[in-house]
């Protein structure tokens, strides 16, 4: 399993590098590029991200009572995680899109994955050529633990911080908070309610159109 979780990383991550082929697209060295504060609206981006995720708090009862969630799920190990965005520029630095996300990791004896759908919102601080966007996402989370199935919400606040390689992609970095309810409502299960907690780590590649 190591060497299968190991082999993918490398796959994803060699996805990140742009085809050598391509010829670097030069900024011009003049005025109209000094300070570059801000998009303009009506820009595109289209960004794919792939690293690890590391659980925090797994899946923290509201209670002490000794009940399982899905089963016995006490230990989650770290993972790997990756995600594809779009967005477009509503206003100068202002952004909205959505993100589908994926995770898997292992537990004791046990898989468990997310596909967390979202829409995010994000706003550019940008100092040509680097930006650092903060962004926040809020969608649903579909999750299975084995033969288990549940729908969650997700709220993944995060931030990053990217160089413009030219004027199409930018390579960086970005961390995202991983927050997601599990909740059961009728007296009978509210002892099953749990909270979700990760961060993801993640090497990104952002195409400007």
């Amino acid at each position: 399993m190591t060497k299968k979780i190991i082999t993918f990383i490398c796959f994803l991550l060699v996805m990140l590098i742009p085809l050598s082929a391509q010829d670097q697209e030069q900024v011009p060295e003049d005025d109209d590029y000094i300070g570059v504060v801000s998009y303009s609206k009506g820009e595109q981006i289209f960004s794919l991200n792939a690293g690890a995720i590391f659980p925090l708090i797994n899946f923290a009862p509201f209670h002490t009572d000794d009940e399982p969630w899905y089963g016995s799920i006490d230990t989650v190990n770290i993972g790997i995680a990756g995600s594809l965005k779009w967005g477009s520029f509503i206003k100068d630095n202002l952004l909205i899109g959505a993100e589908l996300s994926g995770m898997f990791a292992t537990t004791d004896n046990r898989t468990l994955a997310m596909i967390p759908i979202s829409f995010v919102a994000s706003y550019y601080f940008i100092k040509y050529p680097f930006e650092f966007p903060v962004y926040i996402n809020a969608g649903l989370s579909l999750n299975t633990l084995d033969e288990y199935f549940r729908v969650n919400p997700i709220i993944k606040p995060g931030a990053g911080a990217y160089w413009n390689f030219n004027g199409e992609w930018a390579f960086g970095i970005n961390v995202d908070y991983w927050f997601i309810p599990d909740l059961y409502f009728s007296e009978d299960y509210a002892y099953q309610s749990r909270i979700a907690n990760f961060l993801q780590l993640n090497l990104s590649a952002v195409y400007h159109f």
